[in-house]
């Protein structure tokens, strides 16, 4: 929450808060406190809930100032994991375009607004693709719209790609440490040409300018396409990433464990990468991985993230944690809500 200002689990705020607080007309409130070197930031939620109309207030501060979410997004660093996270392995495009934007959302500031001036592009666009259709407005009005598309949208496409390279690049190494030797690639797939068009092109051969360019082409080409459908069908919104396993897609050919090992490569990459581009060192955050790993592997996973400054790892058993990591951590239970020091 600190990080994103979302819950990584729920899609609405609403079911964060607790039903005897949302009857009692009560503020909840996440607050946390980050030190580097000597920078402190403090990150803190506050949501104020209304039992009269189920509504909530929610606010947004960063060291006692109020700001907006692309304000908020990126102060405090952390890479999380979780059981669900090999669904971006064998998830939809959706589930790998969400984890790469959450990952450079807190990495680099200005991709958030970009994101987000594209999307309302798309939704003019959209909304104008209709009443063409409809016999209400003209094709020529889509020019306009189209061009602000490729611009906006060859940001992104930009971005996401330089990232992919870099996060490829990190987890081949983790990967073959993790499988005792078995290849992973990532390649990034973006929609600005049409899938009857021949040849492919190389996207990180291109220049910003060149794939703004290749994308207009596309949408002055295809539009009468677009204008059937009512909806916009090329750009960034549609693109996706390929995970090769042993140079096969992996969500069709990786096993289940595979699949595992996959995403434990990619989040100890995502952990380089956040550094890199931040210069700052993440929180690392390890939701309930251990039940299904041997003890031989949960050692393994251990010792990859032993050197980072703050690691989060919860268990539901605490037999799950081998007697050496017990000796150097904090351990805490909870139960029935509440956190008690062991």
């Amino acid at each position: 929450m600190l990080s994103i200002a979302k819950s990584h689990k729920s899609s609405s705020d609403k079911e964060l808060i607790n039903w005897n607080t949302l009857e009692e007309n009560g503020h909840m409130q996440i607050l946390g406190i980050s030190r580097s070197e000597d920078i402190t930031t403090q990150a803190q939620i506050d949501i104020d809930a209304s039992n009269k109309d189920l509504s909530f207030r929610k606010s947004l501060r960063i060291n006692g100032i109020k700001c907006n979410s692309f304000d908020f997004v990126g102060n405090i660093n952390s890479v999380f994991f979780e059981a669900e996270d090999i669904e971006i392995i064998y998830g939809g495009p959706g589930k790998r375009r969400r984890y790469l934007d959450i990952l450079i959302g807190q990495s680099i500031p200005s991709y958030l607004k970009d994101i987000q001036r594209y999307k309302r592009v798309i939704a003019q666009k959209n909304k104008l693709l209709r009443r063409i259709r409809e016999k209400k407005s003209e094709k020529k009005e889509l020019i306009f719209w189209n061009e602000r598309l490729a611009y906006e949208g060859s940001k992104i496409i930009d971005i996401r790609r330089k990232s992919i390279s870099s996060l490829s690049s990190n987890s081949i190494d983790h990967h073959m440490d993790l499988s005792g030797g078995e290849e992973i690639e990532l390649e990034y797939k973006t929609k600005i040409l049409s899938s009857n068009e021949t040849p492919k092109i190389e996207i990180n051969s291109l220049s910003n300018q060149e794939i703004e360019s290749k994308f207009l082409d596309t949408l002055l080409k295809y539009s009468d396409n677009e204008i059937r459908q009512g909806v916009s069908i090329y750009g960034p919104h549609r693109d996706d990433i390929d995970i090769l396993f042993n140079n096969r897609i992996a969500g069709k050919h990786a096993s289940r464990g595979q699949a595992r090992t996959i995403a434990f490569a990619l989040k100890l990459s995502e952990a380089i990468f956040v550094e890199n581009t931040t210069g700052r060192v993440p929180v690392i955050i390890l939701d309930d991985i251990l039940s299904e790993l041997d003890p031989n592997r949960r050692m393994l996973i251990l010792d990859m993230f032993k050197n980072y400054q703050q690691v989060i790892l919860t268990v539901t058993e605490a037999e799950l944690l081998p007697d050496k990591i017990k000796k150097v951590s904090n351990l805490y239970s909870i139960k029935s809500g509440n956190v008690e020091k062991n």
